[in-house]
């Protein structure tokens, strides 16, 4: 079993499906993998986001 080191993890969130790809430092697709999504998964990244971004706003502040 080889070990690839991933440089860059993509994660589109769509609707209904999820992509996720990742590339190893040279851009070559490691793993292309398309989930189904659940609703409550997007509610959770969503409510985190604008967790990160209430932080980033209060230390602008």
């Amino acid at each position: 079993m080889t070990v690839t080191t991933i440089a860059v993890l993509g994660i589109d969130l769509g609707k209904n499906i999820c992509s996720v790809v990742d590339l190893d430092g040279s851009g070559a697709v490691v793993m292309r993998r398309k989930v189904k999504c659940c609703a409550t998964n997007r509610m959770r990244i969503r409510d985190e986001q604008d967790e990160n971004r209430q932080r980033l706003w209060r230390r602008r502040a």
